[in-house]
């Protein structure tokens, strides 16, 4: 514990007892604070933790394509075989170059039943399996590295198999050796269950009366009688049945005419 925070002050850890915070400036976080007139290591650390952090979006395609291309020509055969135990039956992937070294197409090789090979350029692959190629060397890559990623609707265009093979990466204590996090959002429910997540990893976002956003844990949520809901549960079930809130009010249309 670095430092601990209240409505009312806040408490440094020992070795930082005695820094004086009074003169703090409002706008500047307290870590970069400190950081600016100590050599603490676990600061330092902290701060890192913090630079590291990377946020994926899928609304770069031509930036995917650039990591995507630089990841496969490294890390090719990995790439390979962590998509091949997904179920996508891409046995190898080819890129033309244009005479300047820049990519000119990109083709997909797929194994057919006879033995044959059929190529497919990549733009006719599947929406889903083009976000596969542009996120998953980027995972293998923090998963190396330890890294938090922070990852706004992983689940768009990505069957829920395929979800779940992400989520695996992390959860897995083989892959996943030096304790790379993910964070997300997603509107998936069938990853939302006591097989996949600890009670404590699955949060809700709702609006309240101010129209603000609040996060809330699955772990810290009371039924009516006080208990908390029970690891046998099926979250998604109850959560469709409107138990945990969080859910989009939908009205029932009973007149379309009118509507």
């Amino acid at each position: 514990m670095l430092f601990e925070r209240d409505l009312e002050s806040v408490y440094l850890c020992e070795e930082l007892s005695g820094f004086d915070i009074e003169n703090l400036n409002e706008g500047l976080p307290l870590l970069s604070y400190i950081s600016i007139f100590k050599n603490i290591e676990k600061i330092d650390r902290a701060i890192r933790f913090f630079f590291n952090i990377q946020t994926i979006n899928f609304d770069t395609p031509r930036q995917d394509r650039k990591i995507f291309v630089k990841s496969l020509e490294q890390d090719k055969k990995r790439i390979l075989n962590v998509i091949q135990s997904m179920g996508i039956d891409i046995c190898d992937v080819r890129i033309e170059y244009e005479e300047d070294g820049g990519v000119k197409e990109i083709y997909t090789k797929h194994q057919l039943e006879n033995g044959k090979v059929k190529e497919l350029n990549f733009y006719e692959e599947s929406s889903g399996t083009r976000k596969i190629f542009s996120i998953l060397p980027v995972i293998l890559d923090g998963i190396d590295k330890g890294r938090l990623f922070v990852i706004d609707e992983l689940d768009a265009k990505l069957h829920p198999m395929l979800l779940a093979r992400i989520i695996e990466l992390f959860t897995s204590k083989e892959i996943n050796k030096k304790s790379a996090q993910m964070l997300f959002t997603s509107h998936d429910l069938t990853t939302m269950s006591k097989e996949v997540f600890r009670r404590d990893e699955i949060w809700f976002s709702a609006i309240n009366g101010y129209n603000e956003s609040i996060l809330y844990s699955l772990v810290d949520f009371r039924k009516e009688n006080g208990s908390k809901p029970r690891k046998d549960e099926t979250y998604s079930k109850q959560y469709l049945e409107g138990r945990y809130g969080a859910d989009p009010y939908m009205r029932r249309l009973q007149n379309w005419e009118v509507v």
